[in-house]
């Protein structure tokens, strides 16, 4: 099954790599540079993930995890850091993640995350 992923990445050669990545697999993309425009976007259209860059400036990775998961509660949200963070699934499902991926990532990386929601 094919997911409609939105991907919040401030930097925009990391944002247009991700985005075609994620087509390549066949699914459908949008793409924002901020955690505020990202909220915007979730509030207008339904996404089934929510793939998004921790170390965003103004609201960060953590926080649009929060946000989503109130606005649309059904939406999978990853999070993507070249940032050394201990897989602690209870603490991350508490703060509104499901899923982390390193940076950098392939192919394989982000297909083997979405897998699990969308095989």
């Amino acid at each position: 099954m094919m997911a409609r992923i939105l991907i919040v990445e401030d930097e925009p050669d990391v944002r247009t790599l991700s985005k075609n990545l994620l087509e390549i697999l066949g699914h459908t993309v949008d793409d924002v540079g901020s955690g505020e425009r990202a909220m915007i976007m979730v509030r207008a259209q339904h996404y089934d993930v929510v793939l998004s860059d921790i170390g965003l400036p103004g609201m960060d990775g953590w926080a649009v995890a929060q946000n989503v998961k109130q606005v649309s509660p059904q939406t999978k949200v990853g999070l993507v850091s070249g940032w050394e963070i201990p897989p602690q699934p209870e603490r991350l499902r508490a703060q509104g993640v499901d899923f982390l991926v390193p940076k950098p990532f392939g192919l394989d990386e982000i297909e083997e995350a979405l897998a699990r929601y969308f095989p």
